[in-house]
């Protein structure tokens, strides 16, 4: 019960919140992933253990462990997403007080002989 509904709420209200914050619902992955697979295994796992059935804490473990992957695979694909966006490149800030060697990204020996 401890982990089901905080994980429940987290999978069912997903879709909300992130159409709150970005203004559009979750890539159709992550949907199905992590919202309705997670979701669908969080519930049964916890009406396993409710209803007291025969090997509940294998049930309650495999669900726990289904749900980690759900949530990591929701993780994977939102870096992929956000690492396939554009990047905006702005100037190089002037670096004072450098040599001009090293302002270059590069170190070259000096002679002080």
């Amino acid at each position: 019960m401890l982990f089901a509904l905080p994980m429940l709420s987290l999978q069912v209200t997903y879709p909300r919140r992130r159409r709150k914050v970005v203004g559009k619902g979750p890539p159709s992955a992550i949907f199905v992933v992590f919202v309705l697979f997670g979701s669908a295994v969080t519930l049964a796992t916890l009406g396993y253990v409710l209803l007291d059935l025969p090997y509940s804490a294998a049930a309650y473990i495999t669900g726990l462990t289904i749900d980690f992957f759900t949530v990591a695979y929701a993780f994977v694909t939102a870096l992929d997403i956000i690492m396939q966006q554009p990047i905006e490149v702005s100037e190089r800030p002037m670096e004072k007080g450098l040599p001009a060697d090293l302002s270059l990204g590069r170190i070259q020996a000096r002679d002080d002989s």
